[in-house]
């Protein structure tokens, strides 16, 4: 049974290790430094996600959507208001 819990163990790694570099692929995340242990591991430093992961997360702004015409118009609009207001116009 402690040999199925080391490879159990060892497939979890390995799959995290390929899941983060398919990601990286992708361009949803990055990392700084990947180096490889002779006992088999490996080690990712200074990994995050990038803007193109935030907004597959839905935690990130798509800045398609701003630029369609009526989103656009919309926001200017509210920004048109906003200066009005805070400059005391009508």
């Amino acid at each position: 049974m402690d040999g199925q819990k080391r490879t159990s163990a060892s497939n979890c790694h390995g799959a995290a290790h390929d899941t983060i570099l398919q990601l990286s692929d992708a361009g949803y995340v990055e990392f700084k430094n990947l180096s490889y242990e002779i006992a088999g591991g490996a080690h990712i430093s200074g990994l995050h996600i990038t803007g193109r992961g935030l907004q597959v997360l839905g935690e990130w702004p798509r800045f398609e959507a701003i630029v369609s015409p009526l989103t656009l118009a919309a926001l200017l609009e509210a920004l048109a208001e906003y200066a009005r207001t805070c400059r005391g116009g009508t």
